[in-house]
């Protein structure tokens, strides 16, 4: 069940309003995870605080969740469009809540930038496996840049001008 508790907390972070005497950089963090799938170890920290949460208990758990399909490390700060201060980051697609702008826009505008870009047809394919696919994706091509939504994402690959579609409908 302290397993269990732990990820729960993580993947429903995102689905409360934070506690008013929340910092700052925490807000900003859940913020980021709500809208970029961005997680913080700042912020794994702090959600994770009380218990017997170590270091390497914290490791250990982002390793799991990384085996089980459900994070993956940032591939590079570079790569996402937020910054992080340094910190150590993790991608974590299923906390993601409505569409990345910059990459659902106008059909014709989005299918003509280059890079990956990743789509299925809302109601086709549950959301769970849709975000561990996003996992795969972001760890076999180590995109130079990344933008996630719900059921859409673009990968810029490093030197690859070339445009890839990837539609599920």
């Amino acid at each position: 069940p302290w397993l269990l508790e732990k990820v729960c907390k993580l993947l429903s972070c995102t689905l409360k309003r934070p506690p008013p005497d929340c910092p700052v950089d925490i807000r900003n963090d859940i913020h980021n995870l709500k809208t970029h799938g961005v997680l913080t170890t700042r912020l794994a920290d702090f959600l994770w605080k009380e218990g017997c949460m170590t270091e390497r208990i914290r490791d250990d758990l982002f390793s799991l969740l990384r085996h089980l399909g459900l994070m993956c490390p940032v591939p590079s700060p570079e790569s996402i469009d937020i910054h992080i201060d340094g910190e150590v980051a993790h991608l974590v697609p299923v906390c993601i809540q409505g569409e990345a702008r910059q990459l659902c826009g106008p059909e014709a505008q989005v299918k003509a930038m280059p890079g990956l870009l990743f789509t299925i047809r809302q109601g086709f394919f549950p959301f769970g496996e849709f975000s561990r696919l996003v996992v795969l994706l972001v760890e076999w091509f180590k995109p130079s840049r990344v933008a996630i939504g719900t059921f859409c994402t673009r990968f810029l690959l490093p030197d690859q001008p070339q445009r890839y579609i990837v539609e599920v409908q």
